[in-house]
């Protein structure tokens, strides 16, 4: 994987040195793991002599798509901390509900007499399950309509964060309202939970809609969504 076109990508040339260039942003290093069906990099993104942690992901392990916003995953530490200047991290390790990302971080810059003076130290971060990105509604109320999807369980699960109150309605593959599993007919959600279960006023369970293609609108009042799972 190489920098695309909103990095300043390094010069592909017969004999190019590192000497030609003042280290242009380059991918230094990724280790990657399967997570849910994905395949998520951790890019290590060497900026200068810094080395910055960013994500990246791929659902062939052969073509790779970047963050859109090229966010840092574990932000590098404020001046003089111990991971200030390189973070580099490894596959997580799920311990209970969370995943850890142990990470190794150091408070010099990627130069060998940098490396002479500085320190290293081992941290981790964590996240929740699901925990990578969210759809968030911020203080106002926002909605979701997922595409055409085949119901193969009975239960819809949400793994999300409500302030306010979540309600969804289902529709059949062209945006017609099913009867009975309307946002009026759904039980208000709300609080933290990586498994709010979704229930409608004469319908405890999607039973009845097994097998059919249907579309989730969700309608959230100040919360994030991480995911949802029908089983």
């Amino acid at each position: 994987m190489r920098c695309d076109e909103r990095d300043n990508a390094e010069p592909d040339f017969p004999g190019f040195t590192s000497q030609h260039v003042d280290f242009p942003r380059q991918v230094y290093g990724m280790p990657a793991f399967f997570y849910e069906g994905l395949y998520v990099g951790l890019k290590q993104l060497r900026d200068g002599n810094i080395i910055r942690l960013e994500l990246a992901h791929s659902r062939d392990a052969v073509n790779w798509h970047n963050d859109p916003l090229r966010r840092e995953f574990v932000p590098l530490g404020p001046q003089g901390s111990w991971d200030s200047a390189m973070n580099q991290a490894a596959p997580p390790v799920q311990v209970g509900t969370e995943l850890r990302f142990y990470y190794g971080g150091k408070d010099y810059e990627h130069t060998e007499a940098a490396r002479k003076k500085g320190h290293g130290s081992i941290g981790f971060g964590t996240l929740r399950h699901h925990g990578f990105y969210s759809l968030a509604s911020g203080n106002h109320t926002g909605q979701l309509l997922t595409r055409p999807l085949l119901c193969e369980g009975a239960t819809l699960s949400l793994n999300a964060g409500v302030r306010g109150s979540l309600r969804v309605a289902l529709e059949d593959a062209f945006g017609h309202s099913i009867k009975g599993f309307s946002s009026a007919d759904c039980g208000p959600v709300s609080g933290d939970s990586l498994q709010h279960k979704v229930r409608w006023k004469d319908n405890e369970s999607l039973s009845r809609l097994r097998g059919k293609s249907i579309r989730l609108r969700i309608e959230i009042d100040r919360g994030e969504i991480y995911s949802f799972h029908i089983s």
